[in-house]
C-alpha cells in the first residue's frame, strides 16, 4: 500500500479535527497543500539515489544542508529510514530485524504521530516528503537501493543522540555488508530530538 493511500483519510480527519489548518510554503511544492505531516505524492522522490554503502559504494555518507526551516515544525526528529518502495521502514517490519538497536526505537517514536481512522491506526510523519522538499529546495529520492534501507538522518549542533544513533547506522551497514545501502545526513540549524 502506497502512504497516499492510507494517509488520506488520516490527513482529512486531522484538518476537520483541528478546525483550521495553517498552509505553509510547502505548498510551493507541487503536489503538497502545506499541512504539516501531509501524505503527498512529491514528484521526484520515487526515484533511488545511488548506494552510498555496500558493492561498489564510496562508503560515506552524502551530507547535504537544509536551506529553509520547514513551515510549523521547530525541532527535527533524528531519523527516518525507507525501504526499496520509498515505504517507512520501522522496528515493526519483521524482514527489517536489523533496526533492533534502541538508539532506532527512540528515533521512531519521536518520528511520529499516531492518528487512529475508522479502526485503523496510522503513523504520519512530523516531517513528510513535503517537509522534506522544503527544507532542501526540492525533493530528494526516497526508495532505497534494492536489498537495502535508506536513511535519513537529521544532525545539528543542538543534537544529544546523533552520534550514537550514527553509531548505530553504522554497525547496520557493517553487519550487512553485501546489501546496498543510502545514507543521507541532513545538518540543519534546528534543534534534533
Amino acid at each position: 500500500m502506497k502512504r497516499v493511500a492510507c494517509g488520506l483519510a488520516g490527513l482529512a480527519v486531522a484538518v476537520s479535527l483541528s478546525g483550521c489548518a495553517t498552509v505553509g510554503d510547502a505548498a510551493s511544492t507541487p503536489g503538497c497543500l502545506g499541512i504539516p505531516g501531509e501524505f503527498a505524492a512529491v514528484e521526484g522522490t520515487d526515484r533511488a539515489d545511488p548506494a552510498t554503502h555496500g558493492p561498489g559504494a564510496p562508503g560515506a555518507p552524502v551530507t547535504v544542508r537544509a536551506i529553509r526551516q520547514p513551515f510549523g515544525i521547530d525541532v527535527l526528529p533524528p531519523l527516518y529510514v525507507y525501504g526499496p518502495q520509498a515505504e517507512p521502514i520501522g522496528r515493526a517490519h519483521t524482514d527489517h530485524d536489523w533496526l533492533k538497536d534502541p538508539s532506532f526505537a527512540a528515533a521512531e517514536q519521536s518520528a511520529y504521530w499516531g492518528e487512529l481512522v475508522d479502526g485503523h491506526f496510522f503513523s504520519v510523519p512530523d516531517v513528510g516528503d513535503c517537509e522534506l522538499a522544503e527544507m532542501l529546495g526540492g525533493p530528494i529520492g526516497l526508495r532505497a537501493p534494492e536489498g537495502g534501507l535508506l536513511f535519513v538522518q537529521f544532525v545539528s549542533s543542538d543534537c544529544p543522540d546523533c552520534a550514537r544513533l550514527s553509531e548505530a547506522i553504522g554497525r547496520v551497514i557493517a553487519e550487512h555488508p553485501q546489501n546496498a545501502f543510502r545514507w543521507v545526513r541532513v545538518r540543519t540549524s534546528l534543534p534534533v530530538r
